[in-house]
């Protein structure tokens, strides 16, 4: 008479486990640098546009002359350009991000005189 033995874990059980958890990687694993390439990228762009509005402030507030900067921010050449429009003056960044992506973001601050 043959015995049978539940005492373990057969091989068609351990390759179903296997496999979905290399599903699971598959899946989540590019999503996950992704997630984490877009963090960079939207870090950068935070600093550039605080950045942005700190040089902005102080042309509307007359402490600098409107003008052309360029700064390296995040290891990214940023230029930010400045120029009059009425009572305005409106303040451009332009850099090329971790994407290879060019990127524009304008502000505009309301000239103190």
């Amino acid at each position: 008479m043959l015995k049978l033995s539940n005492k373990g874990f057969s091989f068609v059980e351990v390759l179903v486990a296997k496999t979905i958890l290399l599903f699971i990687l598959a899946i989540f694993l590019p999503i996950y640098t992704t997630i984490s390439y877009e963090h960079i990228v939207l870090k950068s762009r935070l600093l550039i546009v605080s950045s942005l509005h700190d040089h902005l402030q102080t042309m509307t507030f007359g402490e600098q002359t409107v003008n052309n900067i360029t700064n390296t921010i995040n290891n990214n050449k940023v230029e930010f350009s400045f120029k009059e429009e009425g009572r305005y003056i409106k303040g451009c960044a332009n850099w090329i991000n971790q994407q290879n992506r060019k990127e524009e973001v304008c502000l505009y601050g309301l000239d103190k005189d």
